[in-house]
């Protein structure tokens, strides 16, 4: 079973790093294949807001072998990056990179657990645009470091 999720994980980086080297595209939903909260861990979200507006954000995080769901909502100030860990302090994570970021992000509250994290600006009568985003995950244990895009859902609605 871990050799299959390893050997699925290295075929969507390689999805994602062919998709990331046409260029990050606007989108109101972006997919992030894969996060960790593994003690040692960090997955890090970097969040970009090109419009001139604030956004209202809604992270769902998907985890577990029942892909169990937590969903909240957060926000971005106009013309913001918003860089956080995903774990929540209680769970291991460091949070805001930018400690002044008057930004909201929304964090996993638990610990050890992977997934996948799905971030939209479209909310009932929104047509929000603008989101960009990439993930840096870091897991001593493992050996894994990568980086990559969030990869966008093409709607410009």
């Amino acid at each position: 079973m871990k050799k299959t999720f390893q050997k699925t994980l290295i075929a969507a980086a390689a999805g994602v790093a062919l998709m990331s080297a046409v260029g990050t595209a606007s989108a109101n939903s972006l997919l992030f294949p894969y996060f960790t909260t593994a003690t040692g861990a960090q997955s890090v979200l970097s969040l970009t807001n090109t419009t001139g507006n604030t956004q209202s954000l809604h992270y769902v995080y998907n985890y577990g072998t029942a892909c169990t769901h937590y969903d909240a909502s957060g926000s971005m100030t106009q013309n913001d990056i918003l860089t956080h860990s995903i774990a929540a302090t209680t769970a291991g994570g460091f949070g805001k990179a930018v400690t002044g970021d008057t930004s909201t992000p929304v964090y996993f509250p638990l610990a050890n657990q992977t997934g996948f994290l799905v971030v939209s600006t479209k909310t009932a009568g929104s047509t929000a645009q603008g989101l960009q985003g990439s993930m840096a995950i870091v897991d001593p244990a493992s050996g894994l470091v990568v980086s990559y895009a969030g990869i966008d859902n093409a709607l410009d609605t």
